[in-house]
């Protein structure tokens, strides 16, 4: 499974392209953080909907390690707990922002 980050969600959503994600892989893992990024835009219907069948929101097991992670990297708590949820289960993080990209690098 992998972790998606709203910097892909959300340009898949605006073009109507959610689907293209399912194609490669047959589940992928949010936290409640990106599901909540998401409700205020377009496509969020399809979001619900894909949260039924193939999208699983699942958060990090240690809330602490997020917020210490947000705040020494000068990073929102969404981009922190992808990180750590990737970190924590081993699992590739896809993600369009360079600066969380670094620091899950930084990470391991």
């Amino acid at each position: 499974m992998v972790v998606v980050d709203s910097s892909i969600l959300i340009p898949l959503l605006r073009t109507g392209n959610l689907l293209l994600l399912k194609k490669y892989y047959t589940q992928i893992k949010i936290t409640n953080e990106i599901y909540n990024e998401l409700k205020s835009g377009i496509g969020f219907d399809e979001v619900e909907k894909a949260c039924t069948e193939w999208i699983n929101i699942s958060e990090p097991k240690t809330a602490n390690e997020v917020k210490k992670l947000s705040e020494s990297e000068k990073i929102t708590i969404a981009d922190a707990s992808i990180i750590n949820l990737s970190y924590e289960n081993n699992e590739e993080l896809i993600s369009n922002d360079y600066v969380l990209i670094l620091v899950a690098k930084s990470k391991g």
